[in-house]
């Protein structure tokens, strides 16, 4: 951040840099709103290189999630629109700047909003572990995007880094983003996830017996349970296990127990055996 404000100054775009981050701290303020609206709490707001990240508790959510990320380009998006009229230097540079903030947080990476906005429209179909698995997948992809773009630019220009160095934020945030998914076993782990709602939807899904119990839990999502049909080798069904019976067994037994020594420790009026 500081030798951000020094590359700044020594090459006199001070202002500019000023002005951006105005446009960074409205967009920001966009998903503060959305969050008041929604009652989310939030944590703090963490400065990074070129921008800024409004950081919230966990939300449950995801439809609340896909709005507040929402909130900040549409913010940004109405400003452009508002101010775009106007043609003196100040009002030119902070158009641009909304621009670049709003073309930057489309992109599918995390923390940016489209990788939020992503990964919890996967959560949907993929439950919320393995959504967050895949967004951290096309985090890196895009990383790598801007690094190929950032060096051509860098070429060409001869001093500009913005784009390396959203490469290297991305790629450094996937840090803060394992952390999170750790997280969000250990809420899999105490079973209230899964209590937003007093009907929920079942999803089935057939597994064989050697598959770890712990992976299935890439699968638990929002207002939904998982119900899993076991089969051995040769495709016979063993029994069934719930979504609740899976996470008491790996508190129980640790994350390498199987589905089918799992299953050999529940009622027996749950086996099916063919």
């Amino acid at each position: 951040m500081v030798l951000i404000v020094f590359a700044a100054y020594c090459l006199g775009e001070i202002t500019s840099l000023a002005v951006l981050y105005l446009a960074v701290m409205l967009h920001e303020a966009g998903h503060f709103v959305a969050c008041i609206m929604l009652d989310e709490k939030v944590v703090k707001l963490r400065f990074m290189p070129y921008g800024a990240n409004l950081c919230t508790e966990n939300i449950v959510n995801p439809i609340h999630s896909m709005i507040i990320s929402v909130a900040g380009p549409v913010t940004s998006l109405l400003l452009i629109c508002f101010f775009g009229s106007y043609s003196s230097p100040f009002m030119r540079i902070f158009k641009a700047s909304n621009i670049a903030v709003f073309a930057l947080n489309i992109f599918p990476a995390l923390p940016l909003d489209g990788g939020v906005f992503l990964k919890n429209v996967f959560s949907y179909r993929y439950g919320y572990v393995k959504s967050h698995k895949l967004a951290m997948e096309f985090t890196r992809v895009t990383a790598v995007l801007f690094a190929f773009f950032g060096m051509i630019f860098l070429l060409l220009s001869k001093y500009n880094i913005s784009l390396l160095v959203i490469s290297a934020f991305l790629v450094y945030n996937l840090k803060e983003e394992r952390k999170k998914l750790i997280f969000l076993r250990r809420m899999i782990y105490s079973k209230e996830f899964d209590r937003q709602s007093r009907a929920l939807a079942v999803k089935h899904r057939a597994v064989m017996q050697n598959v770890s119990a712990i992976s299935l839990t890439d699968y638990f999502g929002y207002n939904y349970i998982c119900h899993f049909f076991v089969y051995d080798d040769d495709m016979n069904l063993l029994g069934t296990l719930q979504q609740s019976e899976i996470i008491d067994g790996i508190i129980n037994h640790g994350a390498d127990i199987t589905v089918g020594r799992l299953l050999g420790g529940t009622n027996e009026h749950k086996r099916y055996g063919v």
